[in-house]
């Protein structure tokens, strides 16, 4: 598996079913692979060594931000693929982490940590962001050399000339729900691994009129259905976006059962803050307070 596009969106704010902004694809788009719906992300390892997770999306509107993702983790274990339960939208404090890609949690790099530890220092969504982009490149460059060492038809297959990693940060500032995305773009050229900063995401910001969508993860039958569906978020409501979330991650479970799982958890974050959309919690913990 790979990391796929950040998908970036652009447009009118959600004011009526043809307004919710399209999806603007980069030119190293991998539909086949990790992200896509300012709809978020998340990708995961286990903590048996190894290992992939698949579907997120995430939406923003002026009013709130919200971040749907599958619970399946594609790991190794014993010699055999398998897919297990896990919680991909992680909290960090005021701020909620999902990321695509490959990476280690008990031993390697493990994103979660280095969010956790650049998050400390204070400082808003952005300024978080870039920062987990400055101080984790170099681990996750050392990461991607042991991987291809030790995996090189895997490296080859799902991280060379790709994204590799992708982490979306989401949370709301003085009542601005927001999120930025950051990747590490990998490359070999003349056999050397090279990790690269990729496209940068923040909403608002990029999202010219605050209302964005992004996909991650494995997308293309949601891609598929979102192409076919005209207005498929409807006028922007919270129960339609719930809705299009699930059918979305649906279509890559229905079509990727070995890589993609049930059940779906969807976070929403508005002006009463972060909560889990209703029978949506799926695996993951209840939100801590910060209050």
């Amino acid at each position: 598996m790979t990391v796929s596009d950040t998908i970036r969106s652009l447009g009118s704010a959600i004011t009526s079913p043809a307004n919710f902004p399209p999806v603007r694809r980069p030119e190293n788009s991998k539909p086949h692979i990790l992200w896509r719906p300012a709809i978020f992300a998340v990708f995961i390892l286990l903590r048996a060594g190894l290992g992939m997770a698949t579907t997120m999306v995430a939406v923003r509107t002026p009013a709130n931000v919200m971040l749907a993702s599958d619970s399946g983790v594609g790991v190794r274990l014993r010699g055999s693929d398998a897919l297990v339960p896990e919680c991909k939208i992680r909290q960090m404090g005021a701020i909620f982490v999902g990321v695509s890609g490959y990476f280690g949690l008990a031993t390697g790099f493990n994103p979660y940590d280095v969010v956790r530890k650049v998050s400390i220092e204070g400082g808003g969504l952005i300024a978080i962001a870039d920062r987990f982009e400055l101080v984790a490149l170099e681990p996750f460059k050392a990461f991607v050399e042991d991987f291809r060492r030790e995996k090189p038809a895997l490296f080859a297959s799902l991280c060379n000339n790709q994204d590799c990693l992708e982490v979306v940060f989401i949370g709301n500032e003085n009542g601005i729900p927001r999120f930025s995305t950051r990747c590490f773009r990998v490359t070999t050229p003349y056999g050397h691994i090279v990790v690269e900063p990729a496209d940068h995401y923040d909403c608002p910001g990029g999202c010219e009129t605050g209302a964005g969508q992004a996909l991650l993860g494995m997308h293309e039958n949601a891609d598929a259905l979102l192409n076919r569906t005209p207005n498929f978020w409807g006028a922007g409501e919270v129960k339609a976006i719930v809705a299009g979330m699930d059918e979305l991650i649906e279509a890559e479970i229905k079509a990727k059962p070995k890589d993609v799982g049930l059940p779906i958890s969807i976070l929403i974050i508005d002006e009463t803050g972060p909560h889990w959309a209703p029978g949506y919690q799926g695996v993951c913990p209840d939100i801590k307070s910060n209050k």
